[in-house]
């Protein structure tokens, strides 16, 4: 599981194996979703979201390692956070999904559209055990947002942007 100080037992865990946008290589996939990041630390930490990670796998991870996609994502909120209710935000339908839909596959993300059959064979497992395998196989772990703080660099251009689109100060 996780490491004792994600406080694992206090929060709900979501997340797991995403997969880039066809036509988009494993390299522009990673720096996209890096720059993601930069664009939903300060809206995730807005709606206390605790832990955001990003999980960064290595181009060609064989499959016996049981870690399908690109990356895995890793969010954690309070137990008594409901994720995703209420509202989408302006800043979250303008920039947030806008940028998701420019290079994850449309079946994974935040609003992922579920096809029949998939494409992906995507087995069930907890977040955490998500995490661990793709540490296990090699992926580069980025703390995006940790204990409810922002641990990364956020460029003026998008706190600019995010002041302008956040109407729910």
């Amino acid at each position: 599981m996780a490491s004792p100080d994600f406080g694992a037992e206090d929060y709900k865990w979501s997340g797991g194996p995403l997969f880039r946008k066809p036509g988009t290589t494993h390299a522009e996939f990673c720096e996209s979703w890096l720059r993601h990041g930069e664009l939903v630390a300060q809206w995730f930490a807005k709606r206390g979201i605790v832990h955001y990670f990003q999980i960064h796998l290595p181009e060609d991870v064989p499959a016996s390692l049981g870690v399908p996609g690109d990356g895995v994502a890793v969010v954690a909120f309070p137990k008594s956070y409901v994720f995703g209710s209420g509202p989408a935000t302006p800043y979250y339908e303008e920039v947030i999904f806008v940028d998701e839909r420019r290079f994850i596959h449309e079946e994974s993300g935040s609003r992922p559209v579920q096809k029949d059959p998939p494409t992906f064979e995507v087995p069930s497992r907890g977040t955490l055990d998500w995490r661990k395998l793709a540490l296990e196989a090699g992926g580069k772990e980025y703390r995006i947002l940790e204990g409810g703080e922002i641990k990364i660099d956020i460029p003026s251009s998008v706190s600019e942007r995010w002041s302008a689109l956040d109407r729910e100060k």
